[in-house]
């Protein structure tokens, strides 16, 4: 069935907002975006389309989260106050040694519905359990770029010998671009602290053979560099890595918090994404990313949530308003993060690190990948801009509908792939399980 948003509101490619607007949508894809007064609705309703209408609405491209650990919902406000030496150590990596398949399966299908609820259409996951993760995704319908976390071994291992070759060897020749593209697979590499060289080099060389990218995590900490520096001739973890030619594929590069010109100069001539999160560094006290620099520079910046339990939350529009807030806070500059630099950090520049070319975009022949925003709810009266009341005003209870490929996956409340209490209940009990 075709679906008509009538009278709408539409973000367009300039980050501008166009009013009246009718949008139709067809299989899985934007078949017509015109002036709601050249539309023929009679027409439209004769083809048995559904007409939603978008009075007092605007439609947006889905928010695409640029770095996740789906499962960690289950881990939700443990450690809570700890740095994030400690909170690995001491509070995270003791019960994720306990998790299994069928925890890690509820606790991403959560995840799924948390994030289709704030209008999140695709998210790039680092984690383990990875059929468990992909299953998840499948059935909830979102997207999902997926990379196994198990070349994080500290010591020089033999990556052949690991379980993780077999999964990475599966996830290119069986996984990568199934579900008609929905799910995209790459290669991971944790941290320069807990991937050793010569894991590295060969995540490189198995990157390269199967020509897709890299997720890692990169100078998240103060003292993550400074033991880089002290490990390898003094070169930060952006030298380090673009020496051993990492940056010679596509890399979505989380955190980026420590990094100073030299590095924003590797990152920009490498084309890096960098993946900012802004909620995980401040709680975890990591500190902020020279996002001004970065944009100075021309960087491609986008969004990321990190995991629950370093953010407590899946709303990327919570991470949005910290994003258009706290860089101006840290450069005392309030041009820093305007609305729409934020907005293309959350769609357009996502889809890019996600090497999803067809997405982010409301665009016809493009992807039906959108979420419907209700401009009408009393914290966003009077809508005298609308999208800085989306960054500033909004909490993402105004999202109505979230739609991917044009299949509608939530609305008004319901999922409709996801039997969410049943989602809810049997995370409790494994959350009961694992941690007696």
């Amino acid at each position: 069935m075709a679906i008509l948003f009538s009278d709408v509101s539409v973000l367009t490619e300039d980050m501008d907002i166009r009013e009246h607007m009718d949008v139709l949508v067809e299989g899985e894809v934007f078949s017509s975006i015109k002036n709601h007064n050249d539309t023929c609705e009679s027409d439209q309703k004769a083809k048995g389309t559904q007409v939603i209408d978008g009075r007092k609405k605007v439609l947006l491209p889905g928010f695409i989260n640029t770095h996740s650990h789906a499962p960690m919902t289950i881990v939700r406000g443990v450690g809570e106050g700890l740095p994030l030496s400690s909170w690995l150590n001491d509070a995270i990596w003791p019960i994720e040694g306990k998790l299994d398949e069928d925890a890690a399966y509820w606790a991403s299908l959560l995840a799924n519905a948390e994030m289709l609820k704030f209008g999140c259409t695709s998210y790039s996951d680092m984690y383990f359990f990875t059929k468990a993760r992909i299953k998840a995704a499948q059935e909830a319908g979102i997207k999902m770029n997926i990379c196994d976390g198990a070349t994080m071994v500290f010591v020089d291992t033999d990556y052949d010998s690991l379980e993780v070759k077999k999964i990475n060897d599966w996830l290119m020749t069986e996984v990568h671009g199934k579900g008609n593209g929905k799910i995209r697979a790459e290669f991971c590499i944790h941290g320069e602290y807990t991937t050793p060289q010569s894991m590295i080099e060969r995540v490189v060389y198995e990157a390269h053979k199967y020509n897709t990218g890299i997720h890692l995590h990169l100078s998240e900490t103060k003292n993550e560099v400074e033991e880089c520096k002290e490990r390898h001739q003094g070169m930060s973890p952006v030298e380090y890595f673009n020496a051993l030619g990492v940056f010679d594929l596509p890399v979505t590069a989380a955190h980026c918090v420590w990094t100073d010109d030299n590095d924003l100069d590797i990152l920009k001539a490498k084309n890096v994404s960098c993946a900012i999160n802004p909620a995980s560094n401040m709680k975890l006290g990591s500190g902020f990313a020279p996002v001004a620099r970065m944009l100075e520079k021309g960087i491609s910046v986008c969004l990321g949530t990190d995991g629950v339990a370093s953010n407590n939350a899946l709303n990327m529009l919570r991470d949005a308003y910290l994003f258009a807030l706290i860089y101006k806070g840290a450069d005392l500059d309030p041009t820093v993060a305007g609305p729409k630099d934020v907005m293309r950090a959350m769609t357009v520049n996502g889809a890019k690190a996600q090497g999803r070319a067809d997405t982010g975009r409301i665009r016809e022949g493009f992807k039906a990948d959108a979420c419907l925003f209700n401009l009408d709810e009393v914290s966003m009266v009077p809508c005298t801009d609308v999208l800085s009341n989306i960054i500033y005003s909004s909490n993402g209870s105004e999202i109505e509908l979230t739609m991917v490929d044009g299949e509608v996956l939530y609305k008004d409340g319901s999922f409709t792939h996801i039997d969410i209490e049943k989602v809810k209940h049997e995370l409790a009990a494994a959350f009961e399980r694992i941690t007696a």
